[in-house]
């Protein structure tokens, strides 16, 4: 979280620098940063997305030179860099999470089906004993009326 917010305020910042630069220089960073991707993606990474991240980052950092913004350009970048961590790291414990999710769901179906198990021979044994009762009640009545 502190990172996100941190990678928040240093893009905020750059947006605000690059916004008073832009009046006065006009706007070369999206495309070099065009220009880096496609040359990049082409000839270092054919068929890959991975070369447009580090010709992000290349552009950013050549930017950030040039205008003096090296510090929130890198700012940018490592906060950038701590999301992506974050991220990974969130999609693993939800991974985890959702591991130790079905293993409790699957506890809960044992317990459940002990429990009605359970609540079956407590029926089947009261039902015997209720039949058990009317015997005795029918034989002692057919006694008691065998004696009359």
């Amino acid at each position: 979280v502190g990172s996100v917010k941190d990678a928040n305020a240093s893009i905020q910042s750059l947006r605000r620098a690059k916004k008073s630069r832009l009046r006065r220089r006009g706007s070369d960073l999206a495309s070099e940063i065009n220009a880096t991707k496609a040359s990049s993606l082409q000839e270092s990474y054919p068929g890959r997305g991975e070369g447009a991240e580090v010709a992000w980052e290349d552009a950013l950092k050549k930017y950030g030179l040039r205008h003096g913004l090296n510090r929130g350009c890198e700012a940018v970048i490592k906060a950038l860099d701590e999301v992506q961590a974050s991220e990974s790291q969130y999609s693993a414990m939800v991974t985890l999470e959702n591991g130790a999710v079905e293993e409790a769901q699957a506890m809960e179906k044992m317990a459940l089906d002990s429990m009605q198990t359970l609540e079956e021979k407590r029926v089947i044994n009261l039902l015997e004993t209720f039949e058990m009762f009317l015997q005795t009640e029918k034989a002692a009545l057919s006694a008691m009326g065998l004696t009359l």
